[in-house]
């Protein structure tokens, strides 16, 4: 179903022995994936489908675009312009995401020794960012463009860090220095 998360994926009970609790609803579960990036000033509305199409190849849903609320002369946004977008995974999607992501794109990011503790905000979210859309197989090569980056946010339904950095190593997500 999942395909190779399922397999790797740590069992509920030895995730609650890991972290000693006993009831199985107080378990850290990720509720939802956010994909966000800015889209500079230098693309038009072309190339912003452009990038449309690519994030909606990457993440397997279509991105909703950010648009400016006001002008700001300081930095040359008109009113109304798009200047970014997100997309928020849940259920299947995210876990189709989540294996892309784990398994097959991290994997051909060179260096990459794991993700930095000082990653995660006030309510144990982790976020980090991706430089270059094209570890994703899906995301092929547009003329014009040379790279789309943007930011992924795991949200998790728990307040301890130490109980999500366990289910990340659990389902194969690396963590540095722990």
């Amino acid at each position: 179903m999942y395909s190779s998360l399922n397999k790797y994926l740590i069992s509920r009970f030895n995730l609650m022995r890991l972290l000693r609790i006993k009831n199985i609803h107080m378990l850290p579960k990720i509720n939802k994936i956010i994909l966000s990036g800015g889209i500079n000033s230098k693309i038009n509305t072309v190339s912003s489908k452009t990038v449309a199409t690519i994030i909606h190849m990457v993440a397997r849903s279509k991105p909703v675009f950010i648009k400016a609320k006001v002008a700001i002369s300081g930095f040359k946004i008109k009113q109304h312009q798009i200047i970014g977008f997100k997309v928020t995974l849940r259920s299947k999607k995210m876990y189709n995401f989540l294996d892309r992501l784990i398994y097959k794109a991290i994997p051909k990011i060179k260096g990459f020794k794991g993700l930095n503790l000082l990653s995660f905000d006030k309510g144990c979210n982790i976020s980090f960012g991706i430089k270059d859309c094209s570890v994703f197989s899906e995301a092929m090569p547009y003329e014009g463009i040379n790279q789309i980056g943007f930011n992924v946010t795991i949200c998790v339904n728990t307040m301890e860090q130490g109980h999500v950095v366990t289910l990340l190593n659990g389902i194969g997500l690396r963590i540095a220095n722990v």
